[in-house]
Formats: C-alpha cells, structure tokens, sequence
C-alpha cells in the first residue's frame, strides 16, 4: 500500500508535465501556422495585385487576355508557388522540420 501512495503523486506529475507540454506544442504549431497563413495570404493578394495592375497598362491587349483566361493562369501559378514553399517547409513525415518545444529554440 505505501508503494501506490508513493506512485500516484509521480504519475499525476508526469501526466500534468506530459499534458503541459503538449498543449504548448499545439498551440505555438497553431500561432505559427495563423501567422504563416496570414503573411503568406497578404503576400499572394499583393503579387496578383501588382501582376493585373501592370497588366492593366497593356490595353486592348488586356481584353483578349482576359478571354484567353490569362487570370485564372496567374492564380494557377501563384497556387503552385505557395504549394512548393509549403511542400519545401515539410519533412518527409508531413511534420514541420523544426518543431517547437518550450524552453529551447
């Protein structure tokens, strides 16, 4: 019996650090993954901004460019761009290649 007595307070010790540093994890992965949508996002809106602004400077040229579908082509591009710097972030497991941990960096 003294044996359990002394047990059951290491193990809720353990389960609390266990517990604590998950949570740490999953939410330093969700901040991190907030921020890098956010300024990604923000980026690709200013680069197909810049792209259909200078674009606009062509003319009539712009007109039969739009019935060609050269939009839809711009954002198909910008999509494979985000994809390969998300696929180039990723190890092969589908982890991020550095995790997080509290007290290190």
């Amino acid at each position: 019996m003294p044996i359990v007595l002394w047990l059951g307070p290491l193990i809720a010790g353990v389960l609390v650090s266990v517990a604590e540093n998950l949570v740490y994890r999953v939410l330093a992965a969700l901040a991190i993954g907030a921020v890098t949508f956010t300024g990604v996002s923000a980026l690709v809106t200013q680069v197909r901004a810049f792209i259909f602004q200078n674009l606009a400077n062509v003319g009539p040229v712009m007109d039969l460019m739009g019935l060609f579908g050269f939009g839809i082509v711009i954002n198909i591009g910008l999509s494979a761009v985000v994809m390969r710097l998300t696929l180039s972030g990723l190890s092969a497991s589908g982890s991020l290649t550095k995790t997080l941990t509290k007290g290190k960096s």
